[in-house]
């Protein structure tokens, strides 16, 4: 009877952080809905504007991360930020190319993404990957300090400085903030963002302490996981309507907000690195997956082909064996 009590409590607790992500999400996209119009308001391209929605998209990895904290349990929210970079790019550039299958084949829209979005989106990313690892790796500053912090901070006023130069184009002057609900959409998203969290970080440590992993694994695998799910299968339906830029340039600008913002409150409490070598591999992937877009990019707009698709899946094979090796 115990027994099948405690099977029923870890699913009860699963799918309590199931409806927590969905929560975050569905106040996600109320905030981007908004982005999204200020942005044809004042003329920004799809990459630029990707800035602002990125910084709405990432709002469950910088919540979960102030929940996890202020509960005493950072490696989860080190673990949900990194947990939703990782998958985001390979699945995101796995399902725009089999939304391009179903185009015509003359239609390319579907699975091209603009050249601008290596130098606006990609780089800067790439940036902040290998600026993360220099502050928080090395022996003598392993961990993160509130220095750090700072210095993330100001890398990312930097990349959305940079983001919104780049990125104009004429605007909409007519192009209203809000449409019919969406007033009420906007007074609803943060506390379904916030109470999403926190539930998201409570059902996450239940889920941790009964399977007895390290926190870590639990923020990488249940709620990184689940918030990168959400976003990366939107990218179908943008892909479907010829906006593979739109759908590539968001994935980068959320992932370089969840790994400065959404590490402000993990440098805040000079979180240590539980498992250096853990966060390593995630650090080595991505820097390894933007570093092919920016090479790839710099040739022309990207076509995402079917190689393209395999190398990135084949680098997430290898990224898993050695989170497999590592654990």
């Amino acid at each position: 009877m115990h027994g099948g009590w405690a099977v029923e409590m870890w699913i009860l607790a699963f799918a309590l952080l199931v409806l927590a992500v969905g929560a975050m999400h569905w106040g996600a996209s109320s905030f981007a809905g908004m982005f999204r119009n200020f942005c044809r308001r004042v003329g920004l391209t799809a990459v630029g504007g990707a800035t602002l929605l990125g910084l709405a998209t990432a709002s469950p990895e910088i919540t979960v991360n102030v929940a996890a904290v202020s509960l005493g349990w950072p490696d989860i929210g080190l673990g949900t930020a990194l947990g939703s970079n990782v998958p985001a790019l390979p699945l995101i550039f796995l399902l725009s190319w089999l939304a391009g299958r179903r185009t015509p084949p003359e239609d390319v829209s579907a699975i091209a993404v603009k050249q601008e979005t290596g130098h606006i989106q990609a780089a800067p990313y790439l940036a902040v990957v290998l600026l993360l690892a220099a502050l928080t790796l090395p022996p003598p500053l392993r961990g993160l300090q509130w220095q750090d912090a700072v210095i993330l901070a100001g890398a990312y006023a930097a990349y959305v400085t940079w983001a919104l130069v780049h990125g104009q184009r004429p605007g909409i002057k007519d192009c209203p903030l809000f449409g019919r609900g969406d007033r009420w959409r906007m007074l609803a998203a943060p506390f379904a963002v916030a109470g999403g969290a926190l539930l998201a970080v409570l059902s996450c440590n239940y889920l941790v302490e009964h399977f007895r992993i390290p926190p870590l694994i639990g923020g990488l695998f249940f709620t990184g996981l689940l918030c990168a799910l959400p976003e990366s299968f939107a990218a179908w339906h943008l892909a479907l309507r010829g906006q593979a830029t739109a759908a590539v340039s968001g994935a980068m600008a959320d992932g370089t907000a969840s790994l400065t913002i959404a590490f402000l409150a993990l440098g805040a409490v000079e979180a240590p690195l539980a498992d250096s070598g853990l966060y390593a591999i995630h650090l080595v992937f991505l820097a390894a997956v933007l570093l092919l877009f920016v090479i790839v990019s710099r040739r022309g707009g990207t076509l995402i082909v079917g190689p393209y698709v395999a190398v990135m899946g084949a680098a997430y094979c290898l990224y898993l064996l050695g989170v497999v090796l590592l654990a």
